[in-house]
């Protein structure tokens, strides 16, 4: 079903809309609507899929003159969510990924998606591809200085090669971090692997210790933060917190890392969102632990008495 509106200042009759209609409703009016934009990747993990997020869709007039509502962005939000991801829109030998999590902010139409085809992924982070296209179909449409579309549904995201924006590009998480100094630049595999023990956070268990009492294998250390000499070497500490969540760590090494990290991070004055949380539940419980302590001594001293009055 489809409506239809025509602006009387325009000049528009009823006679004149009647032969409009008359003259176009032999077509049936069926398009895919599209929205392109560029995206970003957020992480690469290995033997995990590429995981990207991006503008899908924005508020107003698009380049094919399809007008876009804040309403009906905000009800599509949920429709995008496990949309398939193709390369250039709908054939199945084409589908690469799918849409994991999609948003509306009042203005943009944000997503996160999983590629899992590893030749495409490999061309989305040496920057390939650089933009996606939403694509759906409509339950109503009105005419008026466009078309506004009602009731998007059967989504889709596809990679393409034409930007619907020309003056913006795709950009990498990895390169909006801060630079690295030459200091931190000089921490190769070599330098980290001849650090000792003590400059990491954590170790796994299962490894063994060479002549130098270094455990092997190396990759068992996880999180270096200490230079050779001991100290503690501020930007790695930070990078250590910042790569925290993303480890293969187990739980309990994990909190061992977290535990280990935010007791520096403290020292250094250095504020970081894991260890806040920490922070908030170790304040938490030293707010409540002088009450718990007073309430086990009143029940304490409560059995007692009770126990002399039957004696």
């Amino acid at each position: 079903m489809q409506s239809y509106l025509f602006n009387k200042a325009k000049s528009w009759t009823v006679d004149k809309a009647k032969a409009w209609f008359e003259k176009h409703c032999e077509t049936v009016v069926k398009e895919h609507f599209t929205a392109v934009f560029p995206f970003q990747v957020l992480e690469k993990i290995v033997d995990k899929p590429l995981r990207i997020k991006g503008v899908a869709m924005k508020v107003g007039m698009s380049r094919n003159l399809n007008i876009y509502t804040p309403e009906e962005l905000q009800a599509f939000a949920s429709k995008l969510v496990n949309a398939p991801f193709y390369v250039e829109h709908v054939a199945v030998p084409n589908a690469i990924g799918k849409v994991v999590n999609a948003c509306f902010d009042g203005e943009n139409l944000w997503y996160e998606a999983e590629i899992y085809d590893d030749e495409t992924a490999e061309k989305i982070r040496k920057g390939l591809i650089q933009h996606v296209s939403v694509g759906a179909d409509y339950e109503t449409l009105d005419i008026l200085d466009g078309k506004v579309p009602h009731g998007l549904h059967n989504a889709e995201l596809s990679l393409v090669a034409v930007p619907g924006i020309p003056e913006t590009n795709i950009q990498v998480l990895e390169s909006l971090k801060r630079q690295p100094s030459v200091k931190e630049a000089e921490w190769d595999t070599a330098y980290i692997n001849d650090l000792p023990d003590s400059a990491f956070a954590v170790i796994s268990k299962g490894g063994t210790k060479d002549e130098h009492g270094k455990t092997v294998p190396r990759t068992l250390r996880h999180l270096p933060h200490h230079n050779a000499d001991g100290s503690l070497d501020l930007p790695h500490l930070r990078n250590a917190l910042a790569r925290l969540s993303q480890t293969d760590l187990t739980p309990e090494e994990r909190a061992e890392a977290k535990r280990h990290l935010c007791a520096h991070a403290k020292e250094a004055g250095i504020e970081s969102e894991v260890c806040s949380e920490t922070q908030e539940a170790s304040t938490q419980a030293e707010e409540k632990l002088p009450c718990e302590k007073a309430k086990e001594s009143l029940m304490r001293r409560f059995k007692n008495w009770k126990g002399r009055l039957r004696n």
